[in-house]
């Protein structure tokens, strides 16, 4: 080989010596800058399928919470119809048994059927019973009704 071929040879690897050291510190540090940008973006996907697992879940409660909610209000509303219907009874009852006070009549129901019971006290089966007695003890105020005593008799609503 001449001494010009040399000199090329050696000037060429040279060159690719120069190169080399100008573009390794470069790709270097981008292939540095790269991986950490992989890793960060790995960490991220990561996160976010954590918080879209948190978010169905939320979703999914706030479903379960709204199905509670409408039961509820579903069952508050029964439950002011029923209560509006038994003040309307109440009232009612109240107001019929105002008007027996009103009048000094005793009165008691038996089977939604209201009684009137005159007199003040009798004897029956070795006991006294008063008309009050007879108010708060159903089962002795039917088996009276049954036998058809005069004392007690029905008292046609108006």
């Amino acid at each position: 080989m001449s001494k010009q071929e040399k000199n090329a040879v050696n000037e060429t690897a040279n060159m690719e010596q120069t190169t080399q050291d100008n573009t390794n510190p470069v790709d270097n540090g981008l292939s540095s800058k790269l991986e950490s940008l992989e890793s960060e973006n790995a960490q991220l996907k990561s996160e976010n399928d954590s918080l879209k697992s948190e978010n169905e879940n939320y979703q999914n409660l706030i479903t379960e919470l709204e199905e509670q909610l409408s039961t509820l209000q579903s069952e508050k509303e029964e439950l002011i119809r029923s209560s509006t219907e038994e003040i309307s009874r109440l009232s009612t009852e109240l107001s019929g048994a105002q008007k027996d006070a009103k009048e000094g009549r005793i009165t008691a129901k038996v089977d939604g059927v209201k009684y009137q019971i005159v007199g003040k006290r009798f004897n029956y089966k070795g006991k006294e019973i008063t008309p009050e007695t007879l108010q708060s003890d159903e089962k002795l105020l039917r088996e009276l009704i049954e036998l058809k005593v005069g004392f007690i008799t029905e008292v046609k609503e108006d």
